[in-house]
């Protein structure tokens, strides 16, 4: 009885993807995510006319948590209290 089930289903399943793929709207094949030739260039970002570059505040020891900064020639943004400014706050400069 299993090996009727089984079979059933499989001819069953070959039958929706040979539809599916007789459609033009629809890929059986998926498109990896990681693929390097359809990734786009990453956007630079500036504050006070330098490059910045993103990086992970881990501030745990201090009781300040962990979160995404940003930072000029590997010094971090800091606000006027020396704490590191998240990277969603920070004001980057207008192209």
């Amino acid at each position: 009885m299993i090996i009727t089930i089984t079979s059933t289903f499989t001819r069953l399943f070959k039958h929706i993807l040979t539809l599916l793929s007789n459609s033009a709207n629809y890929s059986i094949m998926g498109v990896s995510k990681n693929n390097p030739g359809l990734r786009q260039e990453q956007k630079k970002r500036y504050y006070k006319g330098q490059e910045v570059r993103a990086s992970k505040y881990v501030g745990k020891a201090v009781g300040q948590g962990t979160y995404m900064s940003a930072a000029i020639n590997g010094e971090l943004i800091v606000d006027a209290n020396g704490k590191p400014m998240p990277f969603r706050s920070i004001q980057w400069d207008r192209d």
